[in-house]
C-alpha cells in the first residue's frame, strides 16, 4: 500500500475487468480507483473508463451522466465534452420496432422480416408458410384429414417461428445500429 506498484496494480485490475467484458465490475473498480488516487493522472482517465463501461453495457444515460460530471479543471474535460456530444447522437439512430415486426409477420408471414431489413428471411418465411397453408387446404379439400392435421400442426410451428424470427430480426437490426455507432465512438473517444 502507498507505493507506485499498488497504484499500477489497482489500475491494471480495472483494465482486466474492462477488457474481459466485466463492465459492471470494471466501473465499480474505476470508481474506487478515483477515490483512492484522486491526484493521479489515471484518476481522470478512470472517469472516462467509467463512462465507457456504461456505453459497453448499453446504459447510455448512465454514461452521459458520468460525462456531464467531469470537472472543468480535469485534464479529461475536453475529451469528456466531445465524447458526450457524440454520444448524444445515440437517440438519432434508426431503430425498428420488434412489436411492429412481430405484428406484421402475424398478419402476413415474412413482412416483419422485410420491415427489419432481412429480405431473404422474409421471402423464406412467406414461401414456407404459403406452401404449408396451400398444402393443408388441399388436403382438407380432398378429405385427407390426417394429412390435413399433420400439415396444420407443422404450419402452426412455422407460423410461430416466423413471428419469433421477425421480432428477433428487429432486435438484431437495432443491435447492429448500436454496434456501428459504438465503433464510431471508439475511433475518437476511447482512451
Amino acid at each position: 500500500p502507498g507505493t507506485p506498484l499498488a497504484l499500477q496494480a489497482s489500475w491494471e485490475l480495472g483494465e482486466t475487468y474492462y477488457k474481459s467484458g466485466q463492465y459492471i465490475r470494471a466501473a465499480a473498480h474505476y470508481k474506487k480507483f478515483e477515490e483512492a488516487f484522486p491526484l493521479d493522472s489515471l484518476a481522470h482517465k478512470a472517469q472516462i473508463r467509467v463512462a465507457w463501461c456504461s456505453v459497453r453495457a448499453r446504459e447510455y444515460r448512465d454514461a452521459q451522466e458520468v460525462l456531464t460530471h467531469v470537472a472543468k479543471e480535469s485534464p479529461s474535460y475536453d475529451l469528456a465534452q466531445g465524447f458526450l456530444k457524440d454520444l448524444n447522437g445515440i437517440s438519432d439512430l434508426s431503430r425498428k420496432s420488434p412489436a411492429l415486426a412481430g405484428a406484421l409477420s402475424a398478419v402476413i408471414p415474412g413482412t416483419g422480416q422485410f420491415y427489419a431489413g432481412r429480405s431473404m428471411d422474409g421471402m423464406a418465411a412467406l414461401l414456407l408458410n404459403a406452401a404449408f397453408i396451400f398444402a393443408a387446404v388441399e388436403a382438407y379439400n380432398y378429405k385427407l384429414y390426417g394429412t390435413f392435421g399433420i400439415l396444420l400442426f407443422f404450419e402452426t410451428g412455422w407460423y410461430g417461428g416466423n413471428i419469433y424470427s421477425a421480432v428477433s430480426s428487429a432486435h438484431k437490426y437495432n443491435r447492429t445500429q448500436e454496434d456501428t455507432f459504438i465503433r464510431g465512438l471508439e475511433k475518437y473517444w476511447e482512451p
